[in-house]
């Protein structure tokens, strides 16, 4: 990919809203620098009358001025304007894209349905590791609801339906609050529809793409450090009684709920039973949302047409590990040290792992922490350690649970200077089972750190040699081990500790 950095604009024209992001895409990777969206819902005119009214129109010309506006002042070189459900289906689509052209120069592409949901699943590659399993990936729109099947990484199933929430809001929620015999009849019809579709308990995953269902993830994380997370895993639980809750209310009562847009909750209820629904019939405890699907999955359209492939795509690593490289590209960390540390770390784990007792899940928390110990550096070198675990906790990293990242920062802010105290209140908050697995990792991860003290590499290899009481490191490669053999025996301190064994070089 060339190293120019380009400016690529998405403006998705949905059936709720007109949304801009704009894209910097530079050494295989992208982040949004710009997140514009007005709630325009096209889907009340077309719904009732058929068009895309007046007012609606000198509304979508006056907010795509502003975008244009917008996107002058980023330096955006490629622009993708897409519409979706509300120009596929108006009668006077033709005459308003006609208009849209003349108004602002750029001409709206009406996708397909089909189209929209290839658009899905590529946003859904960007962030799952979708080669192993099989996943059903929803977007829920206003106007159209796609679903797609993957299977090991290929898409098996998709369709565009008319299950979008400001549509069945139409259809069947005619008084406020609904009433019992409005939610049976919506309920039944969604789980007619979707019991003949190939929706079963073989899937393994459900995602979610859409404003509506991010939203309702934004209510569940309103006080998490996840909240600005793309990617979150929505609990049934919770999701059951959020339903129940906003059953009971009126439009303008669900409004006021912390975390929900107040535009979207009229939509809500039907949006919500959707993927409620898709739980049941999938046999899930939950779903994971995607911020910026189909958006981000359009960018990578736009992107490849251009021949340009992101680094996932190039298949160097797995999906989550790519994204810890783009991480450490992003804070300029020194990429050939943490690839060492990683190396040399996996090769101590796996010699210690059957006698110890360690686990896979431990091993790729090591990793994970290993590539990332010292993106601190970033902020500052002194205390760079503290700086990567506030870095890792607030970063984006793909395909982890909360718990796991919260492992991951322990382990990465433990790999220089202080043991785990009891007055640390990031390890404090741990149970005892994730205490030890931070202790253990943070120690070996010391010592592979100390096996590199020189960022020369010259330690290549290490043979480790346990008996009851020792562990001796044997070390080969090329140059004088000096440094390296100064730098174990300063950090052992912790390894010796809580493995109960003493370390020679």
């Amino acid at each position: 990919m060339p190293d120019e950095i380009l400016k690529v604009a998405v403006i998705d024209l949905g059936t709720n809203s007109l949304h801009l992001q704009i894209f910097k895409v530079s050494e295989g990777q992208f982040e949004i620098i710009e997140d514009f969206k007005e709630i325009i819902r096209l889907g009340d005119d077309i719904f009732t009358t058929g068009k895309i009214l007046k007012h609606s129109l000198d509304n979508m010309i006056n907010i795509l001025n502003e975008i244009k506006k917008i996107c002058d002042s980023k330096g955006v070189s490629h622009i993708r304007f897409i519409s979706t459900a509300p120009l596929r289906e108006a009668e006077n689509s033709q005459e308003v894209s006609e208009i849209l052209f003349k108004a602002i120069g750029i001409k709206p592409e009406i996708i397909s349905g089909e189209r929209e949901a290839e658009f899905a699943f590529l946003a859904a590659t960007t962030s799952f590791d979708l080669d192993d399993s099989s996943v059903l990936i929803t977007d829920v729109g206003g106007g159209s609801a796609e679903f797609i099947i993957a299977n090991r990484g290929k898409i098996a199933y998709k369709e565009s339906t008319e299950l979008g929430c400001n549509k069945l809001r139409h259809m069947f929620l005619k008084h406020d609050p609904p009433q019992a015999n409005e939610i049976n009849k919506l309920k039944k019809y969604i789980m007619d529809f979707i019991k003949e579709r190939p929706f079963n308990r073989k899937i393994e995953h459900i995602i979610s793409l859409g404003g509506t269902l991010n939203n309702v993830a934004n209510v569940q994380y309103k006080n998490s450090s996840q909240r600005s997370s793309r990617v979150r895993y929505v609990d049934r639980k919770f999701l059951k009684k959020f339903i129940r809750i906003i059953l009971e209310k009126t439009v303008a009562e669900r409004a006021k709920i912390p975390g929900l847009d107040p535009k979207r909750a009229d939509v809500v209820i039907p949006a919500t039973i959707l993927i409620d629904s898709l739980m049941d019939i999938c046999g899930k405890s939950g779903s994971y949302t995607l911020s910026g699907g189909l958006r981000v999955g359009i960018l990578i359209d736009t992107l490849n047409s251009m021949g340009i492939k992101l680094s996932f795509q190039e298949n160097q690593y797995s999906l989550r590990l790519s994204r810890i490289f783009d991480i450490c590209k992003k804070y300029k960390g020194e990429i050939a040290h943490l690839k060492h540390v990683r190396n040399l770390s996996m090769i101590i784990f796996d010699q210690l792992k059957n006698h110890f007792h360690l686990t896979d899940n431990q091993r790729d928390i090591l990793e994970a922490a290993a590539l990332l110990h010292d993106i601190g550096n970033y902020i500052s070198y002194s205390q760079h350690h503290k700086h990567s675990y506030y870095l890792i906790k607030n970063s984006d990293l793909i395909g982890y649970s909360d718990e796991e990242i919260e492992l991951i920062a322990n382990v990465a802010r433990y790999h220089r200077k202080s043991q785990p105290k009891k007055s640390h209140e990031n390890f404090m908050k741990l149970t005892e089972a994730q205490k030890d697995t931070v202790k253990k990792m943070s120690a070996i991860l010391r010592i592979a750190d100390a096996l590199d003290r020189s960022h020369d590499q010259r330690v290549k290899y290490v043979k480790v040699s346990i008996s009851k009481d020792s562990i001796k490191l044997t070390l080969s490669g090329r140059k004088d081990f000096s440094l390296e053999r100064a730098g174990v025996l300063k950090k052992k301190d912790l390894f010796e500790s809580v493995f109960l064994v003493e370390v020679e070089v």
